[in-house]
């Protein structure tokens, strides 16, 4: 009767507050990590095209963000803080995304910085205490293998796999700006008492589902 009604509405709810937390997660890591833009449209690069690559040395870098990873519902624009970090341009695209011009000699040091944001967002997991299943995160230099050590009963009975969604747009977000990185984050759960791996979620695929 009434019990069973209500236990089917806790999924609705279950989903619910995870998309909530998730986007409101996503708004806060565009904001504050967006502010760093690389290349991302060298996809088919020919390492022998000399024309290609000397093109690529000098002037402006363009890069695209797919709309998966902006919010496409606002119009974008060059402040003067993003003018000092060598932003020259971004455009709204009409499939969403956003074109950003980028000031080439900046782009370096952009993109170390936009690593240690990606690092601090990820490392400030562990350290939240919301997330009291998760010890340890650990993850490669681009952001493309990311390994969350949990207590495996603790994190089954928990609403901690919202951490897995953080990690894996902070680390889009960042590979959305590096061009020699590969545009997917493969996220391992790993019970930390016993090494099993036993959850493994891929990005971009985890948020088309």
């Amino acid at each position: 009767g009434d019990n069973v009604k209500k236990s089917n509405k806790l999924p609705i709810y279950f989903a619910i507050i995870v998309l909530s937390l998730f986007s409101v997660f996503s708004i806060f890591i565009i904001y504050t990590v967006l502010s760093n833009p690389p290349e991302t449209e060298i996809t088919d690069n020919n390492e022998n095209d000399s024309i290609k690559a000397n093109k690529k040395i000098f002037g402006d870098i363009e890069l695209t963000v797919p709309a998966l990873l902006v919010d496409s519902s606002t119009e974008p624009t060059v402040t003067s803080e993003k003018k000092e970090l060598g932003i020259k341009k971004i455009e709204k695209q009409n499939d969403g995304s956003f074109k950003y011009t980028f000031e080439r000699s900046k782009y370096k040091e952009y993109l170390n910085s936009l690593k240690e944001e990606t690092k601090k967002s990820i490392d400030s997991i562990t350290s939240d205490t919301d997330y009291k299943s998760i010890s340890k995160i650990e993850y490669n230099n681009n952001f493309s293998n990311i390994t969350i050590l949990a207590n495996k009963e603790e994190y089954k009975n928990s609403l901690d796999s919202i951490a897995v969604s953080a990690c894996g747009i902070a680390g889009m977000l960042y590979q959305a700006f590096d061009t020699s990185a590969p545009h997917t984050v493969i996220i391992n759960i790993k019970d930390i008492s016993t090494g099993e791996v036993f959850d493994t979620v891929k990005f971009p695929d985890a948020l088309n589902n």
